[in-house]
């Protein structure tokens, strides 16, 4: 073993580092080969599809894919493992769930941050529940996604109107006096 460094030392002095690229490439294209014989034919085959996706890409998009990686290695290991597993999850549904999680996911970065924070709130909450309580919330709601779009509508609208005449009964004031808002 001290030899062959020594031969590589030799040859690299004496070629003013020129073999030095070469010597390492061969290195890196040994290991490279030696792990491609371990993958199975299906492994290969998907890392070859990835490979072609990946130099149809543009600059611009390779330059983000590369920064989202970059952020990603940066992230603690369970944060890593949690983002594998969810991706895992995702990669095992159909084609229709996985493009209505893409539409939700527009959805919630065109939220302004105050409703982000609203709803991010409320699931804390909801996470802090029983498991009784969660079941009776579930329930209500795939009763309230049953009904009809008009009936819905109607009964927001009179739950609105009826929290404005209960607020102002609360504060004992006229009907034309505006609730205050907190702060």
């Amino acid at each position: 073993m001290m030899r062959i460094k020594k031969r590589v030392f030799v040859l690299v002095f004496l070629s003013g580092l020129s073999v030095f690229p070469l010597v390492a490439q061969a290195k890196i294209s040994e290991n490279i080969k030696e792990k491609w014989k371990q993958l199975t034919p299906e492994q290969r085959k998907e890392y070859r599809q990835r490979l072609k996706k990946w130099k149809s890409l543009d600059k611009e998009h390779k330059a983000a894919v590369r920064d989202r990686f970059k952020e990603y290695k940066k992230l603690p290991l369970e944060k890593q493992k949690e983002i594998r597993n969810n991706w895992r999850k995702i990669k095992k549904l159909s084609k229709k769930k996985r493009r209505a999680i893409r539409q939700k996911y527009k959805k919630w970065q065109q939220l302004p941050f105050s409703e982000k924070q609203h709803i991010k709130k409320y699931r804390r909450r909801f996470k802090n529940l029983s498991p009784k309580q969660k079941n009776r919330i579930k329930q209500k709601r795939e009763k309230w996604r049953r009904l009809p779009i008009k009936t819905r509508q109607n009964l927001r609208k009179q739950y609105r109107t009826n929290m404005k005449k209960r607020n102002l009964r609360l504060r004992g004031g006229a009907s034309s006096q505006r609730p205050r808002r907190r702060k």
